[in-house]
């Protein structure tokens, strides 16, 4: 039982699973034996997994985790992608093969504002160059939404803006990447 007397079962939470930087030792047999048991874990529970390519981190992009998806082959485990993480893994220019290499396990989404070209120059330069707010960065956020649309993808997209620029407050930020979302939804993926 849940704290409060409720079932911990059904609440409609998804859990997204990442694993860290990759270390001396790990192997893909070790990450498949903890994925494995995760996901059982929470299919008992009904909770859905997504396994979360992040930059820096075992798993990078969404290609890269895609044969650990397959060869555990369960429905309760699918894959985001995240366009920054795509990004920094040099896949912007090939999102649209990215999308459609992984369309069958795709469950989440993520967006943000990016440059085409990633400034490794620092972490924070990183993060600065990928996660901007939806109407900035150099990328064309339309080609990312073509080729969502084009796999008539339904699921969820969400914005990631961590990094807020000092002069910047969310109650400028925050509707300005609103009404761009808008506009791109209107423009690429034609959502009602």
């Amino acid at each position: 039982m849940a704290p409060g007397g409720g079932s911990d079962q059904d609440k409609g939470i998804a859990l997204w699973f990442i694993f860290g930087k990759p270390e001396e030792g790990i192997t893909e047999k070790h990450v498949e034996g903890i994925l494995r048991e995760v996901v059982d874990y929470a299919d008992q529970k009904n909770v859905p997994v997504t396994l979360y390519p992040h930059s820096s981190c075992y798993y990078y992009s969404a290609e890269q985790a895609l044969p650990m998806v397959k060869c555990i082959n369960h429905p309760n485990l699918m894959l985001a992608v995240h366009l920054c993480h795509e990004i920094r893994a040099g896949n912007g220019n090939r999102i649209g093969e990215v999308v459609q290499n992984t369309k069958e396990y795709i469950s989440f989404v993520t967006i943000a504002g990016t440059d085409k070209e990633v400034d490794l120059t620092s972490p924070r330069s990183k993060d600065h160059s990928t996660i901007k707010p939806l109407n900035k960065g150099e990328y064309d956020l339309g080609v990312f939404l073509r080729a969502l649309k084009d796999i008539e993808y339904k699921g969820p997209v969400g914005f990631i803006n961590f990094i807020i620029d000092k002069q910047t407050s969310p109650d400028v930020y925050l509707p300005e990447s609103i009404q761009e979302w808008e506009l791109l939804k209107a423009k690429y993926l034609n959502y009602n």
